[in-house]
């Protein structure tokens, strides 16, 4: 469950428009704590967060994870929650940030 969880690296990195908060560090909480993403994504709905996915997908690809698997792992997760049309919304516009995520350099 997500409450043992090791929340400490998340922080807000923005806000939107609106003036949610854009959260980041969320995917070492997917992929070191075992958290499911869609049982976070509910969370983050709940409480009017956003997820960071540039920073999302920038840390997955760090970890070696393919992006285009990824981001079907995301669309997945996202089409649960918040349903089919927001999820290929979704996919549209980060299929668009994939050329930008692919020329950021990490540095070690």
């Amino acid at each position: 469950m997500y409450l043992d969880a090791n929340f400490r690296g998340l922080r807000v990195s923005g806000t939107t428009a609106e003036g949610l908060p854009v959260i980041a560090g969320l995917f070492p909480v997917v992929n070191s704590e075992g958290v499911a993403l869609d049982m976070l994504l509910e969370l983050f709905h709940d409480r009017r967060w956003c997820v960071d996915w540039f920073d999302f997908l920038l840390c997955a690809r760090g970890f070696g994870w393919n992006l285009r698997t990824t981001l079907g792992k995301i669309h997945t997760a996202l089409e649960a929650v918040e349903g089919a049309g927001y999820a290929a919304a979704w996919l549209r516009s980060a299929e668009a940030m994939l050329p930008s995520l692919q020329r950021v350099r990490v540095l070690p």
